[in-house]
């Protein structure tokens, strides 16, 4: 087999090749492999970096919050991300490249994400609502969520809080349809 390369090409080819202590045809052919090796490692990288920062989110958020509240968000977190990457790969099972190489599939992720803070929130807010009805860390719950969102929420009461957040997800979401 032959083929034509630039001479600065062969140039970096033979500095690699020296360094490495291989001929230029080992160097070629290395390189060759390299190439079909990388989209492998690479995949297995990001698939254990996401578990790694799921469970690291749900170590941390259960530190933080030092409650099983946290590690519930936290566990719900994760298991959205999760849901999220495998509905990416679903959609998308002929692409040539994995989600995190691809901007269509990290643009397709990142609005699939929009709304999992309030999707987790409501999930454990009925779940604590159920288990405690009258236990004031559901009011809590919702009362830091909507300061995380930038809503003033001074003097208002748990009715009005779960309004004004209700209201802000609405507005949201009108936008969002409206684009």
């Amino acid at each position: 087999m032959s083929f034509r390369i630039s001479s600065d090409l062969h140039e970096k080819l033979i500095a690699s090749a020296t360094e490495g202590e291989r001929s230029l045809s080992e160097e070629i052919e290395w390189r060759l492999e390299q190439s079909f090796r990388e989209p492998e490692i690479a995949t297995k990288i990001a698939e254990t970096a996401i578990v790694s920062v799921k469970e690291s989110v749900m170590e941390s958020v259960y530190a933080d919050c030092g409650s099983s509240i946290g590690y519930e968000f936290g566990r719900q977190f994760g298991r959205a991300i999760t849901d999220k990457l495998e509905k990416v790969r679903n959609y998308f099972p002929d692409a040539p490249e994995p989600w995190y190489r691809d901007i269509i599939q990290i643009n397709f992720l990142i609005k699939d994400l929009d709304g999992v803070d309030k999707s987790i929130t409501e999930y454990i807010a009925a779940q604590k609502a159920r288990q405690h009805p009258s236990d004031s860390n559901v009011f809590i719950l919702y009362l830091a969520h909507a300061q995380s969102l930038g809503i003033d929420t001074s003097g208002l009461n748990q009715e009005e809080v779960i309004i004004k957040v209700g209201e802000y997800y609405a507005k949201k979401e009108k936008s969002q349809n409206s684009e």
